[in-house]
């Protein structure tokens, strides 16, 4: 009897949950760096330095040195033809995102479409190459283009290779593809 009563209850509770017309909201933050305003999912310890005064700001997670930090650099640009190629070593072609031409001879580019719910972007992860191979590391620069505006950047080490385990390209990814431009 007690089994029965327990079971109903959690059908009913599972019930009542699935109708639910509201699916749970992400909580977001408000951002502006330049003219690009914009807004994105809070993420727990990530941190701001924005200014609507400059076109430069940065986003990142814990402080340098400790081990899981990661930090962005970004400028809110105007979009303009040369731009995917100079700050984000990706060019369009025929409306697709492919990696710029002065990357291609670089064997260890790799092109990242981004995709947000009101933008379109991509980006490149590059190794460096030389030095030593404890000191090699993996850089991701990226524009996000929404009609005149781009929000590029940059995180100089998302992946050191002597320890690609501990790579932090997916939360920034996960981070960027939360971006939601406002208009302003």
């Amino acid at each position: 009897m007690k089994k029965s009563i327990v079971t109903l209850g959690l059908v009913v509770f599972l019930s009542v949950s699935a109708m639910s017309a509201e699916p749970m909201a992400v909580p977001t933050d408000d951002h502006a760096i330049g003219e690009c305003v914009f807004r994105i999912a809070k993420t727990q310890g990530l941190r701001f330095q924005t200014d609507k005064e400059s076109r430069f700001g940065a986003f990142g997670v814990g402080h340098t040195g400790d081990p899981d930090f990661w930090a962005v650099q970004l400028a809110c640009e105007a979009y303009t033809a040369d731009l995917l190629p100079r700050m984000a070593g990706v060019q369009r072609e025929d409306g697709t995102y492919v990696l710029s031409s002065a990357l291609i001879s670089e064997q260890r580019a790799k092109l990242i479409v981004l995709r947000g719910s009101n933008w379109t972007g991509a980006g490149s992860v590059t190794e460096s190459t030389t030095g030593e191979p404890v000191d090699r590391y993996r850089r991701f620069k990226f524009c996000i283009v929404r009609g005149a505006k781009a929000l590029c950047g940059w995180s100089d080490v998302v992946t050191h290779l002597s320890h690609p385990e501990k790579s932090t390209l997916q939360k920034v990814l996960r981070t960027l593809e939360s971006i939601e431009f406002i208009e302003g």
